[in-house]
């Protein structure tokens, strides 16, 4: 429940418990907000469901959010306050290419080999609830991160965009968006399946693997498209689940399947 005080807008901020998610956020020594899983999660499982809609005042200002009741050991104590700022945490821009909030999953970090994806090929766009699979299996305690570069186009205007320090052996030196990437790390993105797997996909279905780019979030692919520079050969859309009989299957079977990375640099 939204309420503006000073001219800032101030959100109650559900725990993760209640997405029922067996993620914690938690304060590192640099005094930022982390996602952390709070279990052990294995390579294709859903580690989170998350509630998102577009962002207050068109994502123009930052959002100071509070925690609400504490529900679960997992959850922030009540009263805790944090500012989130669209241009500096990991809010997604949907396919027009409108901040999004999404909750908890704003607290995801970024890594250029992160642990979390998104499964934009069997879910709608369109839905208010979507979900975090993991891309690799996945420790308690072990913070959660995203691609930047997979999920956004470009952000060369945040803090820190420029340098990247993950330390992963896929390490590319920079968080700024896809558009700013190297040519060789475009091309390997636009590979990988929703899943974040390279050819030859071992253990991926074949229907996961007949569309270009769907590790990249429908902004990224949108703006790819309109890119006259990099060219596009991805779907116009992502094949919806309902679409086919094929499709359906998949939308099943990714059910327990899944991703994530890190947005608080």
């Amino acid at each position: 429940s939204p309420s503006c005080l000073s001219n800032t807008m101030r959100l109650v901020f559900p725990g993760p418990s209640y997405a029922l998610a067996q993620v914690t956020v938690r304060q590192n020594d640099l005094g930022q907000w982390t996602l952390h899983a709070a279990k052990d999660f294995a390579f294709g499982e859903r580690v989170y469901e998350f509630w998102r809609s577009d962002w207050p005042f068109g994502g123009r200002d930052s959002v100071v959010v509070v925690a609400s009741t504490k529900l679960d050991k997992f959850d922030l104590p009540e009263g805790t306050v944090i500012n989130l700022d669209p241009k500096e945490c990991a809010a997604k821009k949907d396919r027009s290419g409108h901040f999004q909030f999404s909750g908890f999953d704003l607290l995801v970090s970024h890594s250029c080999l992160p642990n979390l994806t998104y499964n934009d090929l069997h879910e709608d766009e369109d839905d208010e609830w979507q979900c975090a699979y993991a891309t690799r299996d996945i420790k308690s305690g072990e913070a959660l991160t995203i691609d930047f570069n997979s999920v956004f186009w470009d952000r060369s205007g945040s803090s820190g965009a420029n340098d990247c320090h993950c330390g992963t052996s896929k390490c590319v030196g920079t968080k700024a968006g896809f558009k700013l990437l190297p040519k060789e790390a475009q091309e390997e993105r636009k590979l990988m399946t929703w899943r974040r797997v390279l050819p030859p996909y071992q253990g991926e279905k074949e229907a996961d693997t007949k569309y270009l780019g769907m590790a990249l979030t429908p902004h990224v692919r949108e703006s790819w498209r309109a890119d006259s520079e990099l060219g596009c050969d991805c779907p116009e859309t992502a094949p919806s689940s309902s679409s086919s009989s094929e499709s359906s299957d998949d939308s099943e079977a990714s059910d327990d399947e899944s991703s994530s990375d890190s947005a608080s640099e």
